[in-house]
């Protein structure tokens, strides 16, 4: 899959930002003070990139732009609803 073509020093930085992204997303789904519509999107978020995780590492090449397209929309889908709903700063 993914790793084929980045080999191992392009797969730990995209695992990492895989694993923020999903962090961030179950993150504000537990944050009870936001709302629900952006608690239920993260968790379908998370969750999402979580599930694609074990396809796109086996996935063969051919498939690659798939999965890379999915993990880039579901990326900024986390990020943008933990940064919409963060709270201010005291």
């Amino acid at each position: 899959g993914v790793w084929y073509r980045m080999g191992l020093l392009g797969l730990v930085p995209l695992l990492y930002v895989w694993g923020v992204s999903a962090w961030r997303g179950l993150q504000l789904f537990l944050q009870k003070s936001a709302p629900l519509e952006a608690r239920v999107l993260a968790l379908a978020a998370a969750l999402s990139l979580i599930g694609l995780v074990p396809s796109s590492a086996a996935s063969v090449a051919f498939y690659l732009s798939d999965s890379t397209f999915a993990f880039a929309l579901l990326i900024g889908w986390a990020v943008g609803l933990s940064r919409a709903n963060r709270k201010p700063a005291p």
